[in-house]
This record gives structure tokens, C-alpha cells and sequence, in this order.
């Protein structure tokens, strides 16, 4: 019997996290009204 166990780290919630860092930069970039960033947030975003 092997006595290996291995805890496995859940990434959800850093994908949630970085979804929702891309989501606030392209409320910023809007605030801002800088259109390059208002893009690389679009095309970040899936």
C-alpha cells in the first residue's frame, strides 16, 4: 500500500481573479479614455 498523497492546489480561484484584473482594466482604460489599453483589455478578455 502506498502511502503517497499529494495535496493538488485549486486554481480557480487565481483564473477568477485574473478574469476580473482584465474585466477592471478595461473599466480603467475606458475611465481614462485611452484606447490602446481599452484594447489590449478586449482582446485579453475570453
Amino acid at each position: 500500500m502506498s502511502t503517497d498523497h499529494r495535496q493538488y492546489i485549486d486554481g480557480t480561484p487565481f483564473l477568477i481573479a485574473g478574469l476580473s484584473a482584465v474585466g477592471i482594466v478595461r473599466l480603467i482604460s475606458i475611465d481614462l479614455g485611452d484606447k490602446a489599453l481599452y484594447i489590449v483589455g478586449g482582446v485579453a478578455t475570453p
